[in-house]
């Protein structure tokens, strides 16, 4: 297995890319969130729209799902020139049952109505609405809610003696106690301003880690300033389209 960071910046990032990895593993993809800044930058590691199999949708701030209106248009009509010789399938949508229903309160304005009547999300994907896990060839990818903006659902993924990725996350002590003996990889929302931010955890959380813990833990998610910073205070910072083997 191996996860591809196509960018890995806050909502504010104008060199890393709004954050968001691509999945890949037996013979398939997933794609979680779409930020407009993948359009682009996903031809840097040699793909496009129309090689994305599956998505899963983390929650519904705006610098994780502003790229979704365009990928499904991309889908609709550049995919099928991209592709004269096959049929091109949707993307098969796994979103939580609480994101539902405002990803689609978010996208219908530009996807509902078209030269051909109107649409609905279905219309565009494969949508598998999830619980609690869901399997992709023989996987399977727990969803671990997470604590973001008061209120928000927030949902990361656990790949059991894989990985963790938390989305956008404050630190969760008593979650990562339980989730770092069972994972290879933490991939965690981290920022390193000298000050808090209430919805985003801090290196400075990290703190009381053990070093063989803090080895397996990777920052995301941080500011521009820290570009080409590769590990502060013993955490290493992933790099805009770094592939790393799980």
């Amino acid at each position: 297995m191996e996860i591809t960071f196509i960018g890995c910046g806050d909502a504010f990032s104008k060199v890393l890319g709004h954050n968001s990895a691509l999945l890949t593993f037996n013979h398939t993809n997933l794609l979680i969130d779409i930020p407009d800044s993948n359009y682009i930058r996903i031809e840097e590691i040699g793909l496009s729209y129309s090689d994305i199999d599956n998505l899963f949708i983390t929650h519904l701030h705006g610098d994780h799902i502003n790229g979704f209106e365009k990928l499904a248009y991309y889908r609709k009509f550049i995919s099928p020139l991209e592709n004269k010789d096959k049929d091109v399938s949707k993307i098969n949508l796994y979103i939580h049952e609480s994101l539902k229903a405002g990803l689609w309160e978010s996208a219908k304005n530009g996807l509902q109505f078209t030269n051909d009547g109107e649409k609905k999300l279905e219309d565009y994907f494969n949508v598998i609405t999830v619980a609690d896990s869901f399997d992709i060839n023989g996987l399977k990818f727990n969803l671990i809610q997470g604590k973001h903006v008061p209120n928000m659902p927030v949902f990361g993924l656990f790949v059991e003696n894989e990985f963790y990725y938390s989305a956008d996350s404050i630190y969760n002590s008593s979650l990562l106690q339980k989730i770092l003996p069972k994972s290879k990889k933490v991939f965690y929302d981290i920022h390193f301003y000298p000050f808090d931010i209430p919805v985003h955890a801090s290196v400075r959380d990290f703190s009381q880690l053990t070093y063989d813990e803090k080895e397996k833990v990777y920052a995301m998610h941080y500011d521009d300033s820290k570009v080409k910073m590769t590990c502060i205070d013993g955490i290493k910072l992933v790099q805009p389209f770094q592939k790393i083997q799980i």
